[in-house]
């Protein structure tokens, strides 16, 4: 699936996902299967003494994403993720750019089609990389920063996978945090007001009983619209939701 530019488009969503079972409908559904693997509750990281400018919620957003962001862009008429964009007032300025299987490094290359200035990214990758080490999963947040430019505000969905060949989740989740706040020094130090922030999928995924199915990555189809719903909501800056806001 390729990224549709837009005039009217201002924010970019990147979620972390891997490759949709067989029901999902994917012209890239031929690509080469996610592993599967055992949950691990995130670590509550402690809180960060570099200052933050509040910024208001995004009215456009641009979002990036592997299988579990298409399962919430497939299903539903408007899209779950469609639905839950407008439920809070924000707006999809152009189809999600989505694929299974897709790997991190592939969804960073199309990060310089979002256009330059104040925009909103949300980024759903990593479960195709999920045996990445923590100080590998903490580039890819400085990667974006410098793909995106210092203006954006970054949001990046962590990730919730069942099964023991999946523990390594831990270290990759625990990597998006360290490159968040490390991103957060260094753009306080530099005067520019993006931030990037981490949303903590995991711990809502468990503190609400969202299930993976069998194979330890995808859900039903009320779970793709309870992670839709998590996107829009997150974005918003819903107090509901801000506890699994990671900055």
């Amino acid at each position: 699936m390729h990224l549709v530019t837009s005039t009217t488009l201002s924010v970019v969503v990147l979620a972390t996902a891997l490759t949709l079972a067989p029901t999902v409908p994917s012209a890239a559904a031929t690509a080469r299967p996610d592993p599967v693997g055992a949950v691990t509750p995130t670590p509550r990281p402690a809180v960060r003494a570099v200052p933050r400018p509040v910024a208001p919620a995004p009215s456009r957003v641009y979002v990036f994403g592997d299988s579990l962001t298409v399962g919430t862009i497939v299903y539903g008429s408007p899209s779950y993720l469609s639905a839950a964009m407008d439920a809070v007032h924000l707006t999809l300025a152009v189809r999600p750019s989505a694929k299974v299987g897709r790997r991190v490094g592939e969804g960073l290359a199309l990060l310089p089609s979002v256009p330059s200035g104040r925009r909103t990214v949300l980024i759903a990758l990593g479960t195709n990389d999920v045996h990445a080490s923590a100080a590998a999963s903490a580039t890819w947040i400085r990667r974006s920063r410098e793909l995106l430019g210092p203006d954006v505000e970054i949001f990046w969905v962590n990730l919730r996978l069942t099964g023991t060949r999946f523990r390594n989740q831990t270290e990759v989740n625990a990597g998006l945090v360290d490159g968040f706040r490390a991103d957060d020094a260094r753009q306080a130090a530099a005067g520019h007001v993006g931030r990037s922030h981490v949303l903590d999928w995991s711990s809502f995924a468990r503190d609400h009983h969202v299930s993976n199915r069998p194979d330890g990555i995808h859900y039903s189809l009320p779970d793709y619209r309870t992670r839709a719903v998590f996107y829009a909501e997150s974005l918003a800056a819903d107090p509901r939701y801000l506890r699994y806001r990671i900055g």
